[in-house]
């Protein structure tokens, strides 16, 4: 439990950290983004220390591309 609120506040740092000049040129856009990427790093961190297995997105991508490839090797061969 402590590993995860150390992440937690080191993560808060690290925004607040990475968006003080951002805030103070009112760019929101980019807060928004550097806040989900902030968000998306500490939530994959805190599911690595509780060895809780990640899928890995060229999963995804190669199911997506096989009937593609298939289609695409058809034609040119």
């Amino acid at each position: 439990m402590l590993k995860i609120i150390v992440m937690i506040c080191g993560g808060y740092l690290f925004f607040f950290w990475e968006v003080r000049h951002y805030l103070e040129q009112r760019k929101w856009y980019e807060v928004f983004i550097v806040f989900l990427l902030v968000s998306t790093g500490l939530m994959l961190c805190i599911l690595l220390s509780k060895n809780i297995t990640i899928p890995s997105p060229l999963n995804w991508i190669i199911t997506f591309y096989k009937p593609v490839a298939k289609v695409m090797d058809d034609i040119l061969s």
